[in-house]
């Protein structure tokens, strides 16, 4: 019964560790069909946040976009896109110094993300260069 009030008062989080803690005890059918939904939420909420911010950003709001995205960074706090849109708002405000910070994140979130993609595919990890060629000092000095 609470947890559904957390979940319907909009206090996601809260609800979702009410219902891991109580799976952890005793695991349930009811108790890993909330958890799902909890979840299902989430990644909505997320989603809604995004598109609110991609919005404010094309009309020239990038600091109210901002908002948006750290609200966003709630629900889903290593998402590559989340970060780079942050960086995306830093950047035409002018703070090169957040704007690279993000960027950082964005970089370092993609490598998990290319090896899950891979992973899933069954094909060669994308930063395996197989045959390409290496550059020699000499041509380096050409580029």
């Amino acid at each position: 019964m609470r947890r559904s009030l957390l979940r319907n008062k909009g206090q996601l989080k809260d609800a979702e560790s009410k219902y891991t803690a109580a799976e952890a005890i005793i695991s349930t059918k009811d108790g890993r069909a909330g958890l799902d939904r909890v979840h299902k939420a989430e990644l909505k909420k997320f989603q809604e946040l995004m598109a609110e911010a991609k919005s404010l950003y094309d009309g020239g709001k990038p600091s109210d976009a901002i908002a948006k995205l750290q609200e966003a960074q709630i629900f889903q706090s290593g998402n590559a896109a989340l970060h780079y849109n942050l960086a995306l708002c830093y950047s035409k405000l002018g703070d090169r110094l957040k704007a690279v910070a993000e960027m950082d994140q964005t970089l370092g979130a993609l490598p998990r993300m290319t090896e899950s993609r891979s992973a899933r595919a069954g094909s060669k990890r994308d930063d395996d260069w197989g045959d390409a060629p290496i550059l020699t000092p000499e041509a380096k000095q050409k580029v």
